[in-house]
C-alpha cells in the first residue's frame, strides 16, 4: 500500500514543474541574450555614426587646405564621403537585420527543443537550425560583402577621377 499522503505532488508533477521553472529560466535567458545583441548593435551603429562624423569634421577642419587644391578635388572627397557614409549605414543595417534574424531563429529553435519528446528528436531539431544558421551566415556574409565592395567602387570613383584629371593638368594637354 502507498504511504504518499494525500495532496502532496506525484514525482511526475514535480518534474513537470521542474521543466516549467527551467523553460521559464531559459527564456528569460535568452531574453536577456537578445536585449544584450540588440544593445551592441546600436553602440556598433553609434560608434560606426561617430566616426563618419569625425571624418566630416575633419574635412569641414581643413577646408581651406582643399579649397587651395581645388573645387574640384573638394567635390570629389565629398562625394567619397557621402558615399562611404551612406555603404556604412547600408551594412550597419544589414548586420542589424541580421543579428535579429538569427536572434528570432535561435528563440524559434529553443522553444522546438523545449518540446522534444526524446534526445534524438531534440538533436534532429539542433542538427537542422545549425545548418539553417551556418547557410544563412554564409548567405549575409556574401550580401555584406557585396555592399562593402560596391561601397569601395563608389567611394573611389570620385577620387581615382579626380586624380586622373589632376595627373592630366600637371602632365599638360597631349597627355588627357
Amino acid at each position: 500500500m502507498s504511504t504518499k499522503a494525500k495532496g502532496e505532488p506525484t514525482a511526475a508533477k514535480k518534474a513537470g514543474d521542474a521543466i516549467k521553472t527551467e523553460a521559464v529560466e531559459i527564456e528569460s535567458a535568452m531574453q536577456a541574450g537578445a536585449e544584450a545583441v540588440e544593445a551592441a548593435v546600436e553602440r556598433v551603429v553609434e560608434a560606426s555614426q561617430a566616426q563618419v562624423e569625425k571624418a566630416g569634421a575633419m574635412v569641414a577642419g581643413n577646408l581651406d587646405a582643399m579649397t587651395r587644391t581645388g573645387q574640384g578635388t573638394m567635390e570629389s572627397l565629398l562625394q567619397a564621403g557621402t558615399s562611404l557614409a551612406k555603404g556604412v549605414g547600408e551594412m550597419n543595417r544589414a548586420v542589424f537585420a541580421f543579428a535579429q534574424s538569427s536572434l528570432a531563429a535561435n528563440f524559434n529553435a529553443a522553444r522546438q527543443m523545449m518540446t522534444c519528446a526524446s534526445v534524438k528528436e531534440a538533436m534532429d531539431i539542433q542538427a537542422s537550425h545549425m545548418k539553417a544558421s551556418f547557410d544563412s551566415l554564409l548567405a549575409e556574409g556574401g550580401k555584406i560583402g557585396e555592399i562593402a565592395s560596391a561601397t569601395l567602387t563608389e567611394t573611389m570613383a570620385p577620387i581615382g577621377r579626380e586624380l586622373k584629371a589632376g595627373f592630366g593638368r600637371a602632365m599638360g594637354p597631349q597627355s588627357v
